[in-house]
């Protein structure tokens, strides 16, 4: 039987002159005897390398070789594989560098089991969806079996035909360097010239996955959602890997969660506060207008029931808390500042508890240092 001339030269059938010509540089470079003294492997190969090029450089020879091996496809019968990846020969090397250590030899049992690896996806979640809960459509990309070559990478009618490196043994020939068994074939014995077009002979195609997660209400930013068995699929029966959901959550202008509570922070100018007045804040709803009574103070808080947080455990929803900030003014008119001395001046007993508090302390501070009445604001003791 011939040697496979292309299979020798790392060549598809379909190769141009300058290629052929090119790998044959490459070769006989690599394994010419001059750089391999006392290496008899590498004289044979450079022997059966001179013997490709002669055959292929030749458009009438080249011809011949190629009726040849058309006609050694119809005559062989193709043998029926133990398994589906005893007749699998990928052409791309990042294929067979994958597939290493799978095969055994010619008649080697079956490739073992792997697990699929995990997959992580980042949801984005508004905040009200987080707050309130949610089921997300997720869509991601995913790699199935092409359905063209059902996930072989070899097409219908492929050209195959013994491997010449291994003689069809599928043991280790003169240049294979990978041990006892043959690395072009894998073991098998047998290379295919062609490879599917859809899938490029990887026997995997792009497609698209979608599923549905349900996001927990009050979930935080970092989260991560475990959803078991929707990773990657495992290789030869392996068990699918764990689809990881990282939540991101979209921070609100001015909503936040301090310890499961929702919270809003409302500045209130001060005479609003001290007349008391009607306000809007935000809900996860929309808005929602509350009366405050007259005389608030910053910090104080108010309840809207039933505006909160949805509870997983509880049906009902929890409380939205507004927090009052009273704001002071920066700036006032010369209206405003006789107004202001009026009413400092008309101060009921009572009207500010600390602020008197304050005083009668600073006198007592006074007179045990020898004072009879207390000093005037702005001054010291």
């Amino acid at each position: 039987m011939k040697s496979d001339y292309y299979q020798l030269l790392d060549l598809r059938s379909n190769a141009t002159a300058a290629e052929i010509k090119k790998k044959f540089r490459e070769l006989a470079k690599q394994y010419h005897p001059d750089r391999n003294p006392g290496n008899g492997d590498a004289e044979e190969c450079f022997k059966l390398i001179n013997e490709a090029y002669e055959h292929l450089r030749d458009p009438d020879k080249r011809a011949e070789y190629d009726r040849y091996l058309n006609r050694l496809q119809h005559k062989e019968e193709p043998r029926r594989a133990h398994a589906w990846y005893d007749e699998f020969h990928p052409v791309d090397r990042d294929l067979r560098d994958f597939f290493k250590g799978f095969y055994g030899a010619r008649n080697a049992g079956r490739r073992r089991a792997a697990p699929g690896s995990d997959v992580r996806f980042n949801l984005k979640v508004a905040f009200e969806e987080a707050a309130l809960g949610c089921v997300k459509d997720i869509r991601f990309p995913i790699f199935v079996d092409c359905p063209r070559c059902a996930g072989s990478g070899i097409p219908a009618g492929a050209r195959q035909h013994r491997c010449a490196d291994c003689r069809g043994t599928g043991r280790k020939a003169a240049c294979s360097g990978f041990g006892r068994q043959c690395e072009p074939c894998r073991g098998t014995g047998r290379v295919y010239l062609d490879r599917c077009r859809r899938c490029s002979g990887s026997g995997q195609v792009r497609s698209y996955r979608s599923i549905q997660v349900n996001v927990p209400p009050g979930i935080e930013t970092g989260t991560r959602l475990h959803l078991k068995g929707l990773g990657a699929r495992g290789a030869a029966g392996g068990r699918p890997g764990d689809f990881f959901v990282v939540v991101h959550v979209v921070k609100h202008p001015m909503l936040e969660i301090e310890d499961g509570i929702l919270v809003c922070r409302v500045p209130v100018p001060v005479y609003r506060a001290l007349a008391g007045c009607s306000i809007e804040v935000p809900t996860l709803d929309g808005s929602a207008v509350i009366d405050l009574p007259p005389g608030a103070q910053s910090g104080q808080e108010l309840r809207l029931r039933g505006q909160g947080l949805r509870s997983a455990e509880k049906s009902r929803r929890g409380d939205l808390v507004i927090r009052l900030a009273v704001e002071m003014p920066k700036k006032m008119t010369p209206a405003e500042k006789k107004l202001l001395k009026q009413l400092a001046g008309t101060a009921q007993a009572g009207a500010y508890p600390a602020a008197q508090k304050y005083a009668r302390t600073l006198a007592g501070l006074c007179r045990k240092k020898g004072r009879s009445k207390p000093a005037q604001p702005g001054q010291g003791c």
